[in-house]
């Protein structure tokens, strides 16, 4: 059984894997609610020119480290009156989709399959070709409730990108599901 799910995982992983790519290079759901500064160059220069190390910055800071309470209060202002972000910074540049980074992707894409297979493999209940598929797609919902929601709440991430991502997360589970409950077999049902 566990060779099974193991392949499955892989099979159902790289299905998932394929729908991403085109999904992001084919299809509008990759860029969906990213926007791009006006002036992109005079941001550029100025990133350039204040940020020396790579990373994730929230601005305006708002607790900046031995702050007297009244800087922090200031801080709190300034965050309310904008402007406020996030931003994940390279200065000395990225080096975009590498080999490596689509080999990472496929390989996280696989093991979260190989997981759903995992979950399925358990799923004595469910014995029709539906259901099954449904299970896995379910799944989908935990990453967008986890991940997706929570930066949308916190951090303002545009309401159409967090669609966006839900539809990649619930379209790849869904095809993935469909491999996968092709290719798993439902647990036994314990003795009662």
């Amino acid at each position: 059984m566990a060779k099974r799910i193991l392949l499955a995982g892989l099979a159902a992983g790289l299905v998932l894997y394929v729908w991403e790519s085109v999904a992001h290079l084919a299809l509008p759901l990759g860029e969906a609610g990213i926007s791009v500064f006006p002036n992109e160059p005079a941001m550029l220069t100025a990133i350039r020119q204040n940020v020396t190390e790579n990373g994730f910055y929230f601005f305006p800071n708002p607790n900046p480290p031995n702050s007297t309470e009244e800087q922090k209060k200031q801080a709190m202002q300034s965050m309310l009156t904008g402007p406020s972000g996030i931003m994940v910074v390279r200065p000395h540049g990225d080096p975009g989709m590498t080999p490596a980074r689509l080999g990472l992707q496929a390989l996280f894409d696989i093991l979260s399959m190989i997981v759903a297979a995992v979950v399925l493999s358990q799923a004595a209940a469910l014995k029709r070709f539906g259901p099954r598929v449904a299970l896995v797609a379910m799944l989908s919902a935990i990453p967008t409730l986890r991940t997706e929601l929570p930066q949308w709440n916190w951090y303002g991430f545009p309401a159409l990108y967090t669609t966006a991502q839900f539809a990649l997360h619930a379209v790849g589970f869904i095809l993935g599901g469909l491999v996968l409950a092709k290719m798993i077999k439902a647990a036994p049902e314990w003795p009662r």
